[in-house]
């Protein structure tokens, strides 16, 4: 959806992310206990910088029912990140860095966290 709004499509971006996101409402309304579905909500409201606010409660949701995930949290950093919530962000993540110590991924969004632009992609 970013790619398709940098090259000027942004009504298809719009539509795309709405077909989708649509998707993962429904699944949270069928399954609300299941984090992942929360999850995914809120990664791609946080990946694409739409609905924080509706992706912060999906987040917030995700990581009540599985407090420990690195993944969910990392989610939620995110969109705090986006929402410019960095003391907050770079509290979660460093959570991640303790949860899981051998993944550099986490230790390059706490880098990225550090710098303070949320403008910078995330590198996978």
């Amino acid at each position: 959806m970013p790619e398709l709004a940098k090259r000027g499509e942004k009504r298809r971006a719009d539509e795309l992310f709405e077909r989708v996101a649509g998707l993962y409402e429904q699944q949270c309304k069928e399954y609300p206990r299941d984090g992942g579905a929360h999850n995914s909500f809120a990664w791609l409201a946080a990946r694409c910088r739409r609905q924080l606010d509706r992706a912060l409660t999906h987040a917030r949701e995700a990581v009540r029912l599985t407090p420990d995930s690195a993944g969910y949290l990392d989610t939620l950093a995110e969109i705090l990140f986006q929402r410019g919530e960095q003391g907050e962000a770079l509290r979660l993540m460093r959570r991640c860095v303790e949860l899981t110590p051998g993944r550099e991924y986490y230790r390059r969004q706490l880098k990225r966290f550090e710098a303070g632009d949320p403008k910078v992609d995330v590198i996978e």
